[in-house]
């Protein structure tokens, strides 16, 4: 199958070993397809013929309808332009044998910069995964006052420097209203200096994604009912690329445990070699965990 030129998928080989695993291999849901890297190989290297794929954002959805038109007949693929948090409703009675989430911003999401992910090219400041609808994070700094704004930096971004970022950003938009990456990039600059190699604004940014997109309560939503959507001997892989999202995760899996519903195959996360990092430094902060649910 024809590969990306954008995207490599993270932590490749040991999603492959975890998903081959599986007692069966029939279905199999990604609950963030993007630009379909997992995806890809998994219907190469495994056996899978009914797999169901989501994604908020429309661009992820047409670039699916694309790889369906090239599967062989034999392969029931099916499309969805939801959240993976409403996975209940589009999969209905239906079960799986794998459930993937890959958490991380498509690389193509990044390199657009009239998405407004980056803070290293101009572009509105949007940030939504489905733009077609929702509040944009200008709608969002413009609509916050300075002791929600700095709440939420420090929240998603835990940016130790938040109050002060958020007064620098306060106190700027009642000057001119702050509309596109870069201006926001230099207003959280003027008052958090370089040092080291991430930019000042990266927090900032990560923050405001993740309020924007509502990322970690769909993250919440999913687990209070995925397991009731895997096959017995089912398995569900999360990849997670920051300490908030993994922590839900980490916690989620040690409670399921205890209670018996299944094993945690991964009380230590699996993470990227350096010849990973090295082809793809996405890759360095991702973190891979696995559970299996009862028989």
């Amino acid at each position: 199958m024809e590969s990306h030129k954008y995207h490599i998928p993270v932590l490749a080989e040991q999603v492959l070993q975890l998903a081959n695993e599986t007692q069966h291999t029939n279905s199999f849901v990604d609950g963030t397809f993007g630009r379909g890297g997992h995806t890809k190989l998994l219907i190469d290297q495994c056996n899978f013929k009914k797999i169901h794929v989501f994604d908020k954002d429309p661009e992820a959805i047409a670039y699916a309808e694309k790889i369906k038109e090239s599967l062989p007949q034999n392969i029931d693929f099916n499309i969805h332009h939801h959240s993976f948090k409403d996975l209940d409703t589009c999969l209905g009675t239906s079960k799986t044998d794998v459930f993937l989430l890959d958490l991380g911003v498509a690389s193509t999401q990044l390199d657009q910069a009239e998405r407004g992910f980056s803070f290293n090219q101009p572009g509105p400041l949007d940030m939504r995964m489905d733009n077609s609808k929702g509040s944009t994070a200008a709608q969002l700094i413009a609509q916050s006052n300075e002791i929600e704004l700095a709440n939420i930096i420090y929240t998603y971004g835990e940016e130790i420097q938040s109050r002060k970022i958020s007064k620098a950003i306060n106190s700027a938009k009642r000057q001119s209203p702050i509309n596109d990456t870069i201006t926001l990039a230099n207003i959280v600059e003027s008052v958090v200096p370089r040092s080291g190699k991430n930019h000042p604004a990266t927090k900032t940014f990560q923050a405001l994604r993740i309020a924007v997109n509502r990322e970690l309560e769909d993250i919440e939503s999913l687990l209070e009912n995925v397991l009731d959507n895997l096959n017995p001997m089912g398995r569900l892989l999360i990849i997670s690329f920051h300490s908030l999202e993994d922590r839900i995760v980490k916690q989620k899996f040690k409670k399921w445990e205890k209670s018996d519903l299944g094993l945690n195959l991964t009380k230590k996360c699996i993470t990227a070699d350096q010849s990973e990092i090295k082809l793809n430094k996405r890759s360095r902060s991702a973190k891979l965990r696995c559970f299996e649910k009862a028989s």
